[in-house]
């Protein structure tokens, strides 16, 4: 460990004595300032279309700048689009360019930004070959399900430019949350032409790597044997033309442990850190920490077992649950009465100052102990015995989980260890059913009770425990297809209620994040829901 530190500071200190002598630092004004940070793997792809993995969002996050931007407060501001129309259907989006984005690439490539590149962004998302993740989140945009269907080729999806500096969007229908996700990733522009030149490396390395945001990718160092892995990013004059850029440029650090970032830390060698604990270590005198609540975890149920296929048996268990009882005995996260967390927002308002929780989950143990006895008599059984709760190591604090399962032998008879397993274990034994109960933590990859609540929507990706309820999915397409978000509200409202009341999920904690920089740094921004950090604004003032 001594010597990998001694590695990282030398490497700093060169990066430094280039930036002192190519740009000017100012100790007044807190900006041009080297910042660093550290990955938690390398990045798969820098290529927005594509990536999930969080290091490789945070290093899209600052190499591209989509149509709308999410500023550090969490509101929409304008991007590579200066003003946008909207029809009064909600059926038409027209966005017009600013003419003085360029992008920036290899061997000095300079070439302007044009509505071209979004168009062929959007076609990319839904080209079978490319494999995105992300064309559920687009199925709006018109013809996309039948493009998905083999029925249309990409060229028929409803997005077209209008000249080089405007940009229409048809849609099938409605989307209140259409907006929002076009600052996400995979909303973002690619030039069809560099795109091409990379002959199936895009985003693979930095000679295939191009930026029309606020840094440029210099330098990607990856040796999967080696320990001095990293990446440097310089600042994007042609950027900075239209936006101010702060810092002179990043070096992220590609680390192989969870310690080893927290050591780049604790030693100085970087300048911020996100943690999923109230953890003291790091949260020393001389930082800054912005806390966040966007994740819930809860109880799942095998809805195929002999056991638990029984409702009445999953009421018993979630009736049982007293949130009162350890609700001032956690650290790091609080009681959940519903799914969706307090640091979901929509209309500019934490979700939960909008839907109280309070009524979403009850605790009642006559009703528990009655529904316990009915579930028992429906399967033949005088007891349940040998169940545990299966449970990812990355869990915080497994000890917490005690708090329920003590409430459920006192109050029901019912005996329940923990079974703590490796990540990768955790989610096999998830997926093939291998499990009575588990517990589970749903979040979501953008700031949209929508995000969470697809989580139990039926074929989607992100649902785990294959839950199915025509109910629920015929409410969360009714949201997806509406222009108002006043009636999204009452309809994630009611989609929550009904996850709850079918006793498949039942939420224990509200998971606390943070994101935790240096006392002397202002203007940094966080995503808590992709992890991205936002440097573009960021000063230091030491």
């Amino acid at each position: 460990m001594f010597r990998l530190i001694r590695v990282k500071a030398a490497f700093c200190a060169a990066v430094l004595a280039f930036v002192f002598l190519g740009v000017s630092c100012s100790e007044k004004d807190g900006t041009g300032y080297l910042f660093k940070t550290s990955l938690s793997e390398n990045p798969k792809i820098l290529d927005p279309q594509i990536a999930s993995d969080e290091a490789s969002l945070t290093v899209i996050g600052n190499m591209f700048c989509g149509l709308l931007r999410v500023l550090g407060d969490g509101k929409l501001a304008e991007g590579v689009a200066s003003s946008y129309t909207v029809s009064d259907d909600g059926l038409k989006y027209v966005f017009s360019l600013k003419n003085n984005f360029y992008w920036h690439g290899p061997d000095d490539y300079k070439k302007q930004v044009t509505a071209d590149d979004f168009v062929f962004a959007f076609r990319r998302i839904f080209d079978k070959s490319t494999k995105s993740p992300y064309a559920s989140n687009f199925l709006c945009i018109k013809n996309a399900s039948k493009i998905i269907s083999g029925e249309m080729t990409p060229d028929y999806l409803g997005v077209k430019a209008n000249g080089n500096f405007e940009l229409e969007f048809e849609l099938d229908y409605p989307n209140a949350n259409f907006l929002s996700l076009l600052a996400t990733s995979a909303a973002m522009p690619c030039d069809e032409n560099f795109f091409k030149s990379t002959k199936g490396k895009y985003g693979l390395d930095d000679d295939s790597c191009i930026s029309n945001g606020a840094f440029y990718l210099k330098e990607w160092e990856y040796d999967p044997y080696g320990k001095n892995n990293y990446i440097i990013m310089r600042k994007n004059s042609y950027f900075s033309a239209i936006f101010p850029v702060y810092p002179s440029g990043l070096n992220f650090f590609i680390e192989k442990s969870s310690e080893d970032i927290e050591n780049d830390f604790l030693t100085g060698d970087t300048d911020c850190i996100i943690s999923g604990t109230n953890n003291k270590k790091l949260l020393k005198s001389d930082c800054k920490a912005d806390e966040y609540e966007t994740s819930a975890a809860g109880f799942v149920y095998n809805l195929n077992s002999e056991i638990f296929s029984n409702k009445s048996l999953r009421e018993a268990l979630s009736l049982c649950v007293d949130r009162s009882a350890y609700s001032d005995k956690l650290s790091g996260s609080s009681a959940a009465y519903g799914i969706i967390p307090s640091g979901v927002t929509m209309l500019n308002k934490s979700y939960r100052e909008l839907v109280s929780e309070k009524d979403k989950s009850e605790f009642n143990l006559e009703l528990a102990k009655q529904k316990w006895n009915e579930g028992l008599s429906a399967i033949g059984k005088m007891t349940i015995l040998d169940v545990n709760v299966l449970v990812p190591q990355s869990f915080e604090d497994p000890e917490r989980i005690k708090y329920i399962t003590q409430q459920w032998q006192n109050g029901l008879g019912f005996f329940c260890g923990l079974e703590v397993v490796s990540d990768s274990e955790y989610k096999s034994r998830l997926l093939s059913g291998n499990y009575e109960i588990a517990i589970l933590e749903v979040s979501g990859s953008y700031n949209s009770p929508e995000a969470i609540l697809n989580n139990f929507k039926t074929g989607n990706a992100a649902n785990l425990i294959g839950y199915s309820n025509p109910e629920f999915d015929k409410i969360m397409d009714e949201s997806g297809k509406s222009n108002s978000l006043n009636e999204c509200v009452s309809l994630y409202s009611q989609a929550e209620k009904i996850v709850i009341d079918d006793a498949v999920y039942t939420p224990l904690f509200y998971e606390k994040e943070y994101f935790i920089y240096k006392e002397e740094i202002e203007g940094i921004g966080f995503n808590p829901f992709t992890k991205q950090i936002d440097f573009c604004s960021a000063k230091n003032f030491k």
